[in-house]
């Protein structure tokens, strides 16, 4: 007598609900055997199905005992049920619960595979077996394109490609015409030889010549069970003669890194099919993940831009006039003069995108295009320098915008010209050429500074020469460093006092001026003065003839400006003459002699202005310089030391946006990819009867979001970086984008996809057990 491999004693299943209780099978007795060809039937709802789940251990029973070759099967666990169905168990269904994207050799392999049988080799086997079953044509076609015939055959050719000594046949002819179905039976016939097969049948008359033995179940009990030529009924014997030598158990799942190995190995391959066999999946995954990263970036962005509350500041100009978040104001810490070198060390650093030698000029204005950075009305105003009085001509300037700022051109390279030379004389420009302007042009800049000379009263005017014509579209105008010395000046370079109209009886002179010295194309000799056309309308009026009148002689006094800012007297000229030309500045200014400034006055810089890409990289700049021996501040946060509510409210808006956003997109993009998933759980519980244990399923799913996911992260970042080239708003949002950024972008669009891949496991463990 054969081997009894399945017995089932006095089994028992109950279904609950909220208001009753269905027994679905009551004390079954039976056992089965090697060779055997068994029909189980009966009335829908008798439990012929819930009978053929347990034996093939989808389903859990409530009372009795499952023996399997001998060995009872009341302490498997969830590991030892996937083993048996792995390794003990063949699956033909009704709906042949074949997977519709794989080919007929995939679905075949994909069965060998969760067996653990090496590629290579699951491919010649199932090549094989189509051939035993007559599909070998069919092995490239998917299999949602075979007739239903071919299907169940192949349904059979997977499960005798397992190799298993049981296969489960649940409504095998269901779908099928009467000659398909007899055929699909007659197989089923053939294999019972060496095999035990078990049916489920609905048609008892189509499958009557063909099986060993019928089992027939009523209302969930065992009402018949006889052999192929008993025509009695018969209780089934319990047979307890079993060679204990030959029984095996499932066993539990080895946890050796061998085994793990092979899971995740197995994991790969599945990947790659899928994503071979299942484009529009692949489009639709990535098109949300591409989706949900760009927002996400965007919106992580923002947060990364308001995560400094610089912006929500008022800006006060009293210090630097030039509000530039990009601005570095600094000095060596050794308090000595820049030098190329340290201009070239600067150049260099990372971040660094200009160094201008020269800083204070950066805060003075310069106006040159008149009807738009400037308008000019003329007239004439009366001057009393003696009783009869005389006349000269005026200029009276009103300063339309003050948004221009100096920069010297030792932020300019000979390769940033498109023609000319850079600046080699006090009076040479450079600029773009806006389509009107050409080398040797000769342009009237005026300059002023709220900060430097207080207000726009103090002026200077001079003539500058076009030397050079940028080569890239540039709105700012360079100066020469000449100019920027001398204008610099101003403050760290000292005074001259000029006194005048002296009085004969008094012995003494009865006015003084204090004045910004510069230099011009009036005055050559040192004891020469030229001063400003409004100051010689103040100047002191006497009518007394005792007293020497402007324009005709003074005592100049030279001063610098020591350590501590302090003016001290290191000069004095006496019989200075004014003349009778005004330099066409304002009244704090006076031109001396070329020989008198370069020998009393700094022409050099003790501080420069560093231009960086982005505010974001600040504190990085800072430091680096602080590391390189100099001290620096940002200019933004130096003057902004004053909060605007409406900017603070509107910061703190901002940031709750976004992060209401953020996590509502994080929510919404779990329960959407959720019920995407939802279309494969059929899939999935196929893999599920052929063996694959959930946590292998899980770990699929977990490796092709990890892939869509990851792959979604780094094409967006790459794109975003592309396109912030061309679109300033964006790179401006790219510079906040450091690792630490990138770090939480990865992690919210990583953890999302992964939340959402452990709630859709969540649902399967359910979801294929039932």
């Amino acid at each position: 007598m054969q081997q009894v491999r399945i017995k089932l004693q006095n089994i028992s299943k109950y279904y609950y609900s909220e208001t009753a209780v269905t027994q679905a099978l009551q004390g079954i007795n039976l056992e089965f055997r090697m060779g055997e060809f068994v029909a189980i039937t009966g009335e829908s709802g008798s439990g012929k199905s819930t009978l053929l789940r347990i034996i093939s251990g989808m389903d859990t029973f409530d009372d009795g005992e499952l023996y399997v070759d001998g060995q009872p099967t009341f302490q498997y666990d969830e590991d030892d049920w996937e083993e048996y169905r792995r390794t003990k168990i063949g699956f033909v269904f009704q709906d042949y619960s074949l997977i519709g994207h794989y080919t007929a050799k995939e679905n075949i392999v994909s069965a060998l595979l969760i067996m653990g049988v090496p590629e290579k080799e699951a491919g010649d086997k199932a090549i094989h077996y189509l051939e035993r079953v007559g599909l070998s044509a069919q092995r490239d076609q998917r299999a949602s394109k075979l007739s239903s015939g071919q299907k169940q055959r192949l349904s059979i050719a997977r499960a005798l490609a397992k190799d298993t000594d049981i296969i489960v046949a649940d409504e095998p002819t269901g779908n099928l015409d009467s000659e398909t179905g007899a055929q699909i039976v007659k197989l089923l016939r053939d294999l019972s030889q060496d095999h035990l097969v078990i049916m489920v049948t609905h048609n008892y008359e189509q499958v009557e010549k063909y099986v060993t033995r019928k089992v027939r179940l009523h209302d969930g009990s065992l009402i018949l069970d006889v052999s192929e030529n008993m025509d009695t009924e018969q209780k089934p014997e319990m047979s307890e003669n079993v060679d204990n030598n030959e029984k095996t158990s499932a066993g539990k799942k080895s946890e050796s890194n061998e085994e793990r190995l092979r899971d995740h190995t197995i994991g790969r391959i599945f990947v790659r099919m899928n994503a071979v066999r299942q484009p529009e999946k692949i489009a639709l995954f990535m098109g949300f993940f591409l989706a949900a990263a760009i927002v996400s970036f965007l919106f992580i962005g923002q947060l990364l831009m308001n995560a400094d509350d610089i912006y929500t500041k008022e800006y006060s100009a009293t210090s630097f006039a030039r509000k530039d978040d990009k601005r570095i104001s600094l000095r060596r810490k050794d308090q000595k003069f820049m030098t190329k070198k340290d201009i070239d060390r600067l150049t260099k650093m990372k971040h660094v995108v200009s160094v201008d030698q020269y800083d204070i000029v950066n805060d003075i204005n310069y106006y040159f295009e008149e009807g738009k950075d400037y308008r000019q009305e003329y007239g004439y105003n009366r001057m009393s320098t003696s009783n009869e009085g005389w006349l000269y001509d005026s200029q009276n300037v009103e300063y339309v915008k003050k948004d221009q700022y100096m920069r010297s051109s030792s932020c300019l390279k000979k390769s940033d010209l498109a023609k000319g030379s850079l600046p080699k004389k006090i009076d040479e420009v450079v600029l773009y050429d806006r389509g009107k302007y050409k080398v040797g042009d000769t342009i009237t800049f005026f300059y002023t500074s709220d900060v430097l000379w207080s207000s726009t009263e103090n002026y200077i005017q001079r003539k500058m020469k076009v030397s050079g014509l940028l080569k890239n579209k540039d709105k700012q105008v360079y100066f020469s460093p000449e100019i920027c010395t001398m204008l610099q000046s101003t403050v760290t370079g000292g005074k001259v006092f000029y006194e005048y109209a002296y009085n004969q009886k008094l012995g003494k002179y009865q006015g003084q001026a204090a004045l910004w010295p510069i230099v011009g194309d009036i005055v050559k000799k040192d004891n020469e003065l030229c001063v400003s056309g409004a100051y010689e309308a103040a100047v002191y009026r006497a009518e007394d003839n005792d007293l020497t009148l402007l324009g005709q002689s003074g005592l100049l006094h030279i001063d610098q400006y020591d350590k501590d800012m302090k003016s001290k007297d290191v000069k004095q000229i006496e019989n200075v003459e004014t003349g009778e030309k005004i330099n066409g500045c304002g009244a704090n200014f006076a031109e001396v002699s070329q020989d008198i400034y370069e020998k009393y006055y700094r022409t050099d810089s003790r501080q420069a202005s560093v231009y960086i890409t982005s505010y974001a990289k600040m504190d990085h700049v800072l430091k680096a310089l602080d590391k390189a021996g100099y001290e620096a501040v940002s200019t933004l946060r130096f003057g902004a030391d004053k909060y605007d509510s409406d900017l603070v409210q509107e910061r703190l808006r901002t940031i709750g946006i976004a992060v209401a956003i953020l996590l509502v997109m994080m929510a919404a993009e779990i329960l959407i990819l959720r019920s995407i998933f939802k279309i494969q759980i059929k899939d999935q519980k196929i893999l599920k009867f052929m063996g694959m244990s959930t946590k292998l399923i899980g770990k699929i799913n977990y490796m092709e979001m990890r892939r869509y996911s990851i792959t979604a992260i780094i094409v967006v970042v790459v794109v975003m970086n592309v396109v912030g080239i061309f679109v300033p708003a964006l790179r401006a949002m790219l510079y906040y984008y450091e690792w630490p950024g990138y770090l939480v972008y990865f992690m919210y669009n990583y953890v999302a996809a992964m939340v959402m891949v452990a709630a859709f496991n969540h649902l399967l463990k359910g979801k294929v057990s039932e």
